[in-house]
């Protein structure tokens, strides 16, 4: 029933049998009103008697018939309104009160310009006076945080106030929320830094490298959840500026520092999405741009963190995020297209969503809904692709080859790829589960591994055998060739594995950097936008809302907006339309005939449609030079806005950039001038040090030479007193014999032969031959450099030369086609390789990069050593002309020399002489000694001689060295001197002899009798005194000499 009906029906109901009243019940008598079908919003004709009708006020003229025969032929579409003066003929307009649009038909204000941010005054002049107290402060943090908390208890009240943020707590609709928007200027609020500086909870990516502290310039917010605290500050909230450069910042500067950095980025990130979610849901490309990259952060992070191994990470919470931030980007598309504008990577997304959502059947059906553009687009029809070859369900393909050839295809962009790998361990265990269902007969050879591998997309045969093992699938041999024997899975899949990767997609970045991959794409600039956003009522029913106007036309709706949405533009009421001339003629003046308006087109449904503007020109309108100033002086403020903006900006950057500078010009200055004062005092140190060990051990040795010429003294004297006394013994003896024994007489022509000894003959022996033992194993130690040693020989067909080869384990090798002989020592810290002088040579190419050169030479048989110092003096023109004085340590070998002979007449300054020798007729373990020592003394000094020392440690260092030598000849020369055998010599020149008591055979017990005494005479004492002496000074020689 129709409003206007009921409206009729609440009235007091008159008689119908009144006279001439109009009243409503069955079509027959007169002055009833006609059949009417009540379509288009018209009067309905009711089954009962009394229902409807209109109020009466006062009676009315009868109707004729005719007429109302005539009338009720037509319809409601030829009559149009059935009344144009209703209140003629007694009847009255009722008021109804206009109902309010419902809440869940308001469409959601969305923002898609920031150009109504404004920053408030106070809160302005607030954040610079924070920024000005956290840059004075150095003290304790915890002084500035408490004051800090102050403060902001006063910026909170503030802004309750100036009602710019919610009261907490407080109860509150939808309908008055307010519109929130940040005022922070910096990527991280200065509240927020003074607090997690206290905290301790600074990140390494955000202290200063200079001072070690959380600096504004590399600060970033972090995210904290919004439950259980109070609502957040607009100084807490950065704009959508400043979110963009944030996470420029993040790319540009952490980004390529995954994986280590990929923890900050995830956290920073999500705070980013928390300040847009903030401000009202703001979709501006500002909002699009950042949430697009953050998407393709997600993906590459996915990607690099799989391959790295890190225990820590979770893709899970990776792919969370990465969805979340998905989710609003496509909210943010459908309000951009609902405005009549278009987003240029929206198909690149939509591709994303179809890939990480395999799960989702309702995707399939929203899918559809997309534009022609974005479903046809290549990288949307290739997810679609991709997701129908493996997705799980009635009628799947199960495709597995076909996905992985797809994903490596070169076509697939680099992203997508990636994006598919975190469904790679559930697609490959669906794949090996259909392959166990195709593979149930025994005559069907298993698949071999290689083939497996490459089917199902893995980097390696052991990537293979991982996963195998994982789910108990055994591995078996078939003619040599292993098999996997996938009918063995019987174990479902296993969603805590490793997370896959695969380095088969790298060749995709085709040298791009993580930047280039994460900024790719169009950016968001223009939104195309055709459609103002606006809120409208629905369109009304199909009634007669007001019966009483003079139009026979519904007017528009007018749109219904709610009171707190700003800056909607409402389109202006349309005109009137004249009311038509009314059939009905006054009461008092003719009967009144029921025609109706002439018959008229039914009329289409009302549309909302944009009223035409008026022509008229902005000129013409009286305050057009008032609207123009103030365009103009807008204008003029905004550029002069932006440009002092923008120098202001270089100039602090020149000026931050200057005093880095300086900062790092003085930190490098006193870390210069400290290092120079420890290394002054270290070697000073250790030169006090080094003279305190040399005149300990040189008084340490004065000591042991007194007390070893002490006990040589004693240990002869108590010798040569037991010499003596034996000597006394045979004589007396010998005496005792010749008087007691008969005399023998020689019989004549007795001739007795004397006894002829001969010393033993003793066999030569030949150190060199007999020596057979390497030295290269002793000398690995001291190899710390880079060295090239040359061993250059006369021949290498004697027994020294031989010796030499078997020494250093040199090997017959061919360098450039001739014959040498080599050997390599390589050791952690360096490498020694030598090699000999082959029999034809250049120059240039032997004699450089030379550090050590060992020449064999034996005695001539001429003993004339011209030609020897001949070629010693070539060997080092060759080192001094092609070397470039690289130092040079010259190891001579002087066999079979009977004498120190100098070679070198005058070494220059890059280089050292070592001199050696050695004899046939040493022992084998002298000739080892002697050989191992000289080795090992050259590759333990070498590094001492080559290295450069700024001048004043050169001039300390040289000082240090010629003491240490003067300190070492000084011991050599006391060692070597004859005056302590001169000494000595005097020492027994003027020692008067002892007098020993009388020796004699006789003893207590022995009875006197006989002629058995005998007393020493002085010839003997003189003797014995000789004897002594001469046996004190063989024994000091030795002593001496060794």
């Amino acid at each position: 029933m129709s409003t206007l009906a009921n409206q009729a029906a609440n009235q007091p109901r008159t008689d119908s049998r009144s006279g001439g009243g109009f009243s409503r019940g069955s079509s027959a008598g007169s002055g009833k009103i006609p059949y009417n079908s009540g379509r288009n919003g018209h009067i309905h004709r009711g089954g009962s008697r009394g229902r409807g009708g209109f109020k009466k006020t006062r009676p009315s003229s009868r109707v004729d018939k005719r007429s109302v025969s005539a009338t009720a032929t037509t319809t409601s579409a030829d009559l149009g309104s059935f009344l144009d003066h209703p209140e003629q003929y007694g009847y009255s307009k009722m008021e109804h009160k206009k109902q309010e649009v419902p809440k869940y038909m308001l469409k959601e204000q969305v923002l898609f310009s920031c150009d109504s941010y404004r920053t408030n005054e106070w809160d302005a002049n607030n954040q610079k006076t924070l920024l000005q107290k956290e840059a004075e402060h150095s003290g304790d943090p915890q002084s500035l945080f408490e004051e800090f908390q102050e403060l902001r208890k006063e910026e909170r009240k503030k802004m309750e106030q100036m009602n710019l943020v919610d009261v907490e707590n407080a109860k509150k609709s939808l309908t008055d929320a307010i519109i929130f928007r940040g005022s922070c200027m910096d990527m991280c609020p200065t509240y927020e830094r003074v607090e997690r500086s206290f905290k301790n909870q600074v990140s390494k990516w955000e202290k200063d490298p200079a001072t070690g502290r959380i600096s504004r310039q590399y600060a970033v917010k972090t995210f904290m959840r919004p439950s259980g605290q109070a609502p957040s500050l607009p100084s807490d909230v950065r704009t959508p500026q400043i979110l963009v450069r944030t996470l420029s910042y993040l790319i540009g500067n952490l980004l390529p520092k995954l994986p280590e950095s990929q923890s900050f980025i995830w956290d920073r990130t999500r705070s980013i999405r928390q300040d847009f979610t903030f401000q009202n849901n703001y979709s501006g490309p500002e909002a699009i741009d950042c949430h697009e990259k953050i998407c393709r952060i997600h993906i590459l992070s996915s990607h690099v963190m799989a391959q790295a191994n890190d225990p820590d990470y979770q893709q899970q919470q990776e792919i969370e995020q990465f969805n979340n931030s998905l989710q609003s980007l496509t909210h943010m598309y459908d309000d951009v297209r609902s405005r009549g504008g278009r987003c240029p990577n929206e198909a690149e997304f939509r591709a994303y969503e179809l890939i990480s959502k395999l799960k989702d059947t309702e995707l399939d059906r929203n899918i559809q809904k997309l534009p022609a553009n974005i479903l046809g687009s290549s990288i949307v029809q290739k997810a679609l692709m991709l997701r129908g070859l493996v997705i799980d369900g009635f009628g799947n393909f199960q495709m597995f080859i076909e996905f992985f050839r797809v994903i490596m295809d070169p076509n697939t962009p680099f992203l997508l790829s990636c994006l598919c790998e975190i469904h790679f361990n559930q697609v490959r265990h669906m794949a090996m589960a259909t392959m166990a269902k195709a593979y149930h007969s025994k005559s069907k050879k298993m698949p071999e591994v290689t083939t497996l591998a490459e089917w199902l997309g893995f980097d390696s045969t052991e990537q293979l055998l991982t996963t195998c093992k994982f789910y108990d699938i055994p591995i078996i041999q078939d003619d040599k060739i292993t098999r996997i024997e996938v009918t063995a899975l019987r174990q479902a899949y296993k969603a805590y594995q490793k997370p896959p990767s695969s380095t088969k997609l790298n060749y995709k970045m085709m040298n791009s950097t993580y930047q280039d991959i994460v900024s790719s794409g169009i950016p968001n600039n223009d939104l195309k936008l055709k459609v103002e956003p606006r809120i409208e009522a629905p369109p009304p029913a199909s009634v007669i809302n007001d019966i009483f106007e003079t139009s026979s036309v519904e007017p528009s709706p007018h749109p219904m907006l709610p009171p707190e949405i700003e800056k909607i533009e409402v389109l202006p009421e349309p005109p009137k339309v004249q009311p038509q001339p009314s059939v009905f003629a006054p009461v008092q003046q003719q009967q009144p005939v029921f025609t109706g308006p002439p018959k008229q087109p039914s009329p289409e449904p009302v549309k909302i449609v944009e009223p035409p503007k008026p022509a008229k020109k902005l000129v013409e309108s009286p305050n057009f030079d008032s609207a123009a100033r103030a365009v103009v002086n807008n204008l003029l403020q905004e550029v002069v806005t932006v440009s002092a903006k923008d120098i202001t900006q270089k100039l602090v950057a020149q000026e931050t950039q200057r005093r880095a500078q300086r900062r790092t010009q003085l930190r490098e200055g006193t870390i210069n001038g400290l290092a120079d004062e420890l290394f002054k005092a270290f070697l000073r140190e250790q030169m006090y040090v080094s003279l305190i060990e040399v005149k300990a051990k040189l008084f340490r040795d004065s000591n042991l030479k007194r007390r070893t010429f002490k006990t040589i003294k004693a240990v002869a004297e108590k010798l040569a007193k037991k010499q003596q006394a034996k000597k006394s013994k045979l004589n007396e003896i010998q005496s005792f014999a010749n008087q007691v024994r008969p005399t023998y007489t020689v019989p004549a022509g007795r001739v007795f032969r004397e006894a002829s000894v001969k010393p033993a003959v003793v066999k030569q022996t030949n150190c060199f031959a007999d020596d057979t033992l390497s030295c290269v194993p002793e000398l690995y130690p001291y190899v710390h450099d880079d060295l090239r040693m040359l061993v250059i020989v006369d021949t290498w067909l004697n027994k020294a030369a031989d010796w030499i080869s078997t020494k250093l384990e040199l090997k017959d090798v061919r360098e450039a086609g001739k014959l040498v002989k080599s050997n390599t020592i390589k050791t952690e810290s360096g490498t020694l390789a030598i090699s000999s002088i082959p029999e034809r040579f250049r120059s240039r190419s032997v004699f450089k990069n030379v550090n050590i050169v060992l020449l064999k030479i034996e005695f001539p048989e001429s003993n004339d050593l011209a030609n020897t110092r001949s070629v010693v003096a070539k060997i080092l023109e060759y080192l001094s002309k092609y070397n470039k004085e690289i130092p040079v340590t010259l190891v001579l070998l002087l066999v079979d020399f009977p004498t120190n002979v100098d070679l070198v007449a005058a070494a220059p300054t890059w280089l050292t002489v070592k001199s050696v020798h050695l004899s046939s007729r040493m022992s084998v373990l002298t000739v080892q000694n002697k050989f191992y020592q000289t080795m090992r003394d050259t590759l333990q000094n070498y590094k001492a001689v080559s290295t450069e020392l700024p001048d004043a440690e050169t001039t300390l260092m040289s000082k240090y060295t010629t003491i240490e030598n003067s300190l070492v000849g000084l011991i050599k020369n006391d060692i070597n001197t004859r005056e302590k055998l001169e000494y000595i010599r005097s020492i027994a020149g003027k020692r008067k002899p002892e007098v020993n008591p009388d020796i004699s055979l006789m003893t207590e017990q022995t009875p006197s009798t006989g002629q058995f005494e005998f007393s020493k005479s002085a010839d003997t004492d003189t003797v014995k005194r000789r004897r002594k002496i001469g046996a004190l000074l063989k024994l000091s020689e030795s002593v001496l000499q060794k």
